[in-house]
């Protein structure tokens, strides 16, 4: 890089000395057409040519045999040359243009390291002490000259001269090679900086493209202006970027996607299903994009479907063993209360009858629920607005004697007017038992959210709580029937809800930190079947 930047320097110096030369020389061609009469110039005429020549072989050799750092330093000598030539044609130590020495240095302190300014300094020195003392002493004969006349052997004068400038020369190199090397040096850290951040960005840029998941950007209004290669060839195929919203059947439209800074959900794309998370990013004037990360859990859902076949043919023999565990001990009261009764206690009729029905309600009880949980009944599909599924839930829960005024209960629903096509019973079921396992756990005060979301031809219900959470130990088991309940209860709420989940085609899934709340994620299809 160092070295392409040298490179277009020399051309920028060559170009701006035949300029310059030729600018002079135009401007005395000029001058004597005006004045009409012959100027008597020739040596200034001779070293501009003499520039000229120089940058023509210099302008050769570079396109011959390209640039070399030697080029430079050609020029550099060359040019002091000329300067020296102009310095003794116009009074060698009382020239007025030994000024150029000066501005010669100034200028190449923006284009030589420090080292190589005061080499070139040192040469300016050289060449005009060398041109005095040759002067003065008779070794080269003053130019003849009205304007500029010279004494030869007057020593102490141009002693004096040539201590002062050449003073100047090496003040002139001091001066201005610290600004100079402090704006290279910054310089060359900014070009540090900047190709690491070129090399980071290609890193980053090569990630993102190889991917293992497709990624799209996009702006606040859906259009996508990026695509990695996985997305290209998913979703884009030869088209070229376009609205995500026209691309996909999103669970919510423009307006309401931008109220929150992150979305999950799910959509199907051609026979696949794809787990999306967006994030939200903003710059500066409030500008923003967002980033879509597309999973194919396609085969994961069809594992997880394997897995929990397994798991309910596993399930059968807990389940049997737990329902015996159920009805022997009411079966045993009941045995005993008909012992007693055939002995005819009857002072203790009354009680007995009593323990009698207790037992067998509990009896009814257990059997109603595993026959709910055995084989649900057949779905009765009716058409469900969301939203008054929620409002009616929330009254319920709030009519039951469970219920504490300090337990807060909110929803939303997106889209608001969200609309699905299945059995209400057993919605209000589902959500009738995770609610209420909720408001029993957070002991009289807490927070419950429900929210359901559109996500393509599926509706995700969502019930969390900041309650105690769930312990890890139980989460395994937690939709297994006759498990030790949390709330009391026979331990067949959460498992009748996994089957009627799964009975209307869809699945669950639960998450719990200890002292941090439950979540509870319920997918149903939009239309039953």
């Amino acid at each position: 890089m160092a070295s392409d930047n040298r490179q277009t320097i020399f051309e920028i110096y060559l170009f701006v000395r035949v300029i310059f030369a030729l600018l002079v020389i135009g401007s005395i061609a000029l001058t004597q057409i005006i004045a009409e009469t012959i100027l008597n110039i020739n040596p200034l005429n001779l070293a501009l040519i003499f520039l000229l020549l120089v940058s023509l072989l210099s302008a050769l050799f570079y396109r011959g045999i390209g640039f070399y750092l030697w080029l430079f330093h050609i020029q550099f000598f060359f040019d002091l040359i000329a300067i020296t030539f102009l310095v003794y044609i116009t009074g060698s130590y009382s020239s007025p243009l030994i000024i150029l020495y000066i501005l010669f240095i100034a200028v190449c302190a923006l284009i030589l390291p420090r080292n190589a300014l005061f080499r070139l300094s040192g040469t300016a020195v050289v060449l005009y002490g060398l041109l005095v003392l040759s002067v003065v002493s008779g070794w080269v004969p003053p130019y003849p000259s009205e304007w500029f006349p010279v004494t030869p052997g007057a020593y102490r004068p141009a002693f004096y001269n040539t201590i002062i400038h050449s003073f100047a020369f090496i003040l002139t190199t001091i001066l201005a090679s610290i600004p100079a090397e402090a704006v290279r040096t910054s310089r060359a850290q900014i070009e540090r900086e900047r190709m690491k951040s070129e090399r980071l960005r290609n890193l980053l840029y090569f990630i993102v493209i190889h991917l293992p998941h497709a990624l799209l950007i996009t702006d606040d209004h859906g259009n996508i202006l990026f695509a990695n290669s996985l997305a290209q060839s998913i979703f884009l195929g030869e088209a070229s970027l376009r609205s995500i919203f026209d691309l996909f059947t999103l669970p919510v439209d423009k307006k309401s996607f931008r109220l929150r800074k992150m979305w999950q959900f799910q959509i199907t794309f051609k026979n696949r299903i794809y787990s999306v998370r967006t994030h939200q990013i903003t710059f500066e004037r409030s500008e923003r994009r967002w980033l879509w990360f597309f999973e194919d859990v396609t085969e994961d859902l069809k594992r997880i479907e394997r897995d929990k076949i397994k798991e309910k043919m596993a399930a059968i023999g807990q389940m049997a063993a737990g329902l015996a565990h159920e009805v022997k001990n009411p079966l045993a009261a009941l045995h005993g209360a008909v012992q007693l009764l055939r002995k005819g206690e009857v002072e203790e009729s009354d009680e007995l009858l009593r323990i009698i029905e207790s037992e067998t309600r509990r009896l009814k009880n257990v059997v109603e629920n595993f026959l709910n949980l055995a084989k649900p009944r057949e779905i009765a599909c009716t058409k469900i607005r969301v939203k008054d599924l929620f409002t009616e839930i929330i009254h319920l829960i709030q009519m039951s004697p469970e219920y504490h005024h300090n337990i807060k209960i909110s929803y939303q629903v997106f889209p608001p007017d969200l609309m699905m096509y299945s059995d209400q019973d057993k919605i209000k079921q589902i959500l009738w038992n995770i609610i209420l396992n909720s408001v029993k756990v957070l002991n009289g005060k807490g927070q419950i959210n429900l929210e359901a979301l559109q996500e393509s031809e599926w509706i995700r219900f969502s019930i969390s709580d900041n309650g105690p959470g769930i312990p890890e130990e139980k989460l395994k088991n937690l939709f297994q029937p006759f498990q030790e309940s949390t709330t009391g209860g026979l331990g067949l709420g959460l498992a009748i809800v996994y089957n009627i989940v799964e009975h209307l085609g869809g699945y669950i899934n639960v998450e719990s930190s200890q002292q941090q709340g439950t979540v509870f994620d319920i997918w149903l299809p939009r239309k039953s079947p």
